[in-house]
């Protein structure tokens, strides 16, 4: 009866496809061009690291802009918080940044598609922190109703109400 061959056995083909692999990067390294391509390789690597480092931070920031930039509309929709344009307004110019000129003359719609399409130039550092407070607030009624009493007071400021939410 033959023996069932397991996955893990290597041919014999294969072994002396190995062995005249391995001849051939001897020569290669044992070469003038070998030792040069030896001598950078370390640098290589080092390239290599940044180069995935990079890919990563760019895929994180990626991340960072699509989930504030899903949060943004539906917390500028809670009408609790932001009964009129100018309320969205404010908080556009207090906390993202963004002046939006002529906002008295655009709907709800405009104004949030402005914010929007500004995100991607947006600090880093803010869309990480922003998005995941934003977040938390349309995420949570009480956080909400919050905010809205908080807006009631005369010296309100967005910075600190964000602040006293997330202590």
């Amino acid at each position: 009866m033959a023996k069932k061959q397991n996955k893990k056995d290597i041919s014999i083909n294969q072994y002396q496809q190995g062995i005249l692999a391995l001849e051939e990067l001897e020569w290669l390294l044992d070469s003038p061009r070998g030792r040069s391509l030896l001598s950078s390789l370390p640098k290589m690597i080092e390239n290599l690291r940044e180069i995935n480092n990079y890919r990563g931070s760019v895929y994180v920031n990626r991340q960072n802009i699509r989930s504030l930039v899903g949060v943004l509309p539906e917390f500028f929709q809670n009408s609790n918080i932001f009964r009129t344009n100018a309320d969205i307004e404010q908080f556009a110019r207090e906390v993202l940044g963004v002046n939006i000129i002529n906002f008295e003359k655009k709907s709800r719609t405009e104004i949030i598609g402005v914010i929007v399409c500004s995100v991607p130039n947006f600090e880093d550092s803010t869309f990480e922190v922003l998005g995941k407070y934003l977040s938390n607030i349309v995420d949570d009624e009480k956080k909400c109703s919050q905010v809205a009493k908080e807006k009631e007071t005369t010296n309100f400021s967005w910075n600190d109400t964000i602040s006293k939410l997330f202590k």
